[in-house]
């Protein structure tokens, strides 16, 4: 009871800047908006406002259906907190003052996605699951392009649960672009293909930037955030192969996804692709952290890393 009224806590310590705003009658900032669906939707300050009110209020149950996932998965012991606390400060930690409703369907989308692809492992339903997949993957491309650097995750599902088959490659390939043949075929009736061209145009443009030079906060808590995530990897690697296959299979996949998932978070501008890394360093470090003894240690130093990535929030914000 008590580590839940610490995550509460937490939650409210993060979602201050965001709810002072919206005390000062200040609109968020930021497009509302996916780039693709700005050419149809346009939407009113009041909408923009009750869809950061309703980030707030999704965020911490997010991140409690995140770590029940990770637990029905068998990939973190049932009782580890811990995922609830790394999700919502990794996530505050890339958005300052506000919290994006698109970031979290984005995020939702992705990782049920992740979730359809370890169903499929040993299931009769392999090519059901696949599809699935890669349906979730393909809605989420309107939101982020990026998706097209982590649709490999499902091609990599197969070697790791040594799917082998032809057909589970066309699966992916249906169940990919079937979203966009009916968005085509709309876009071409109503006569509106220029505006898929123009957001193709903006993608193509995109795929490499070099990295904005951030504050020295923000540089901090990134290299933080990569220790953190490369000293629980290589703890990861190192006991492997002792464990069960069904635990190893699906952490090999994870960390196939975490290196898809490194260079739009390094290289791409959209905001939505730094979203997926820290994710897959909270899976790491939970499962590490609770896996260590020297447990005094080891919440010594997530306590720092977690307090400095708070100040840097709040020193973004009172500037």
């Amino acid at each position: 009871m008590q580590q839940y009224i610490y995550f509460l806590l937490l939650v409210l310590l993060v979602s201050f800047p965001a709810i002072d705003l919206l005390r000062q009658g200040v609109v968020p900032d930021v497009p509302t908006l996916p780039t693709f669906f700005q050419s149809f939707i346009t939407l009113s300050d009041t909408v923009s406002v009750v869809l950061q009110i309703v980030s707030l209020l999704v965020l911490p149950v997010l991140a409690c259906a995140f770590r029940y996932a990770l637990s029905a998965q068998q990939l973190i012991h049932r009782n580890n907190l811990l995922p609830c606390f790394l999700f919502v400060m990794f996530f505050a930690y890339l958005h300052t003052t506000n919290f994006l409703f698109w970031d979290l369907v984005y995020v939702v989308l992705v990782l049920w996605a992740v979730v359809k692809l370890f169903s499929s492992m040993d299931s009769p339903k392999v090519i059901e699951y696949i599809i699935s997949a890669s349906l979730l993957l393909s809605l989420a491309s309107f939101l982020s392009y990026t998706v097209f650097f982590l649709f490999p995750m499902v091609w990599l599902s197969f070697m790791a649960f040594q799917q082998y088959s032809y057909k589970y490659v066309i699966a992916s390939l249906i169940g990919f672009f079937l979203p966009y043949y009916f968005l085509l075929s709309y876009l071409f009736l109503s006569d509106q293909l220029a505006v898929f061209d123009i957001w193709a145009y903006f993608v193509g443009m995109q795929w490499f930037v070099l990295p904005k030079v951030f504050d020295i906060y923000a540089i901090a808590s990134t290299v933080g955030v990569f220790a953190l995530g490369l000293w629980a990897l290589q703890y990861m690697i190192a006991v492997l192969p002792k464990q069960v296959i069904l635990w190893r299979r699906k952490m090999q996949l994870l960390m196939g996804i975490f290196l898809l998932s490194l260079y739009p978070f390094l290289f791409v501008q959209d905001p939505l692709a730094k979203n997926l890394t820290p994710i897959m360093i909270v899976v790491f470090a939970s499962y590490t952290i609770g896996a260590k003894k020297l447990h005094w240690l080891l919440d010594a130093l997530v306590s720092v890393l977690l307090l400095g990535m708070l100040v840097h929030k709040y020193v973004i914000y009172y500037a």
